[in-house]
């Protein structure tokens, strides 16, 4: 991607602009799902359904169907498991297992519905644009960033939260940690970019099923994929994800400023 012709661009009212003295909000994934804001809410965002359909005899790579599954059903074992963040919930309809031999599964009367859900986490929006538009009706103002510049931004993001966060931004046990003796030991992970606009539902069946690798970006980039009804915002994504190195701590507010 050329980064010199495209800007970072964040449409807000005037009030709200950081060139105007306003400070920086930082929502969360699941705060959009009840946003009083009709442009920009998203009542499953965070979500994606697969519906598996294999009604003759398949067989399928290990890997692959643990993958999918994610602990319904595990093949071999359990520490072969891929480990993807979040909550798997399956509906099962009929579910055919004919053998289970090496790296092989092989089903046949199968149908499921497996919908997937992204942790709650702490997330930045902005639109990435070529030619600045403003796809906002209720937005009259705007501050940028040179695509260029994104990696000097990102850095500035996180030295800003991490001085402006409280411990009760979090769940509760993350209170043990903001002890001066402590806080060295949390860790900020900042995953971002461009927002995937696809329907956030897969129909498998034996003449469409993905490879592993598609399957396992489909998963890891939940949080990063939107209906195509919001395909105008070209959205850019800021995805903050505050752990010790053994856990992921969600947040307690739907949003704060800093």
């Amino acid at each position: 991607m050329d980064r010199s012709s495209k800007n970072l661009v964040k449409f807000c009212r005037k009030e709200h602009n950081i060139l105007n003295g306003a400070p920086i909000r930082i929502g969360t994934l699941h705060e959009y799902r009840q946003i009083e804001n009709p442009e920009i809410k998203d009542e499953d965002e965070g979500k994606y359904t697969f519906t598996i359909e294999f009604p003759e005899e398949i067989t399928l790579d290990r890997r692959w169907s643990n993958l999918l599954f994610q602990g319904f059903f595990g093949a071999g074992c359990i520490e072969e498991l891929p480990r993807l963040p979040g909550k798997t919930t399956v509906h099962n309809e009929s579910f055919g297992i004919v053998r289970q031999f090496g790296e092989n599964l092989t089903i046949r009367d199968t149908k499921l519905r497996i919908e997937r859900e992204f942790p709650d986490c702490f997330i930045f929006c902005m639109s990435l644009m070529t030619k600045v538009e403003n796809p906002f009706a209720g937005y009259d103002d705007k501050w940028m960033v040179p695509y260029c510049k994104i990696d000097e931004f990102t850095r500035a993001l996180a030295s800003r939260f991490i001085k402006k966060i409280q411990p009760f931004y979090f769940e509760e046990s993350i209170a043990e940690f903001f002890a001066p003796k402590n806080k060295d030991s949390l860790n900020l992970m900042i995953r971002d970019r461009e927002v995937i606009y696809v329907e956030r539902n897969m129909v498998i069946t034996e003449s469409n099923r993905p490879s592993y690798e598609s399957l396992f970006n489909t998963l890891a980039n939940i949080p990063f994929t939107k209906p195509s009804i919001f395909k105008p915002e070209k959205e850019y994504r800021f995805l903050f994800e505050l752990n010790n190195g053994e856990k992921v701590f969600q947040p307690a507010v739907k949003s704060f400023l800093m």
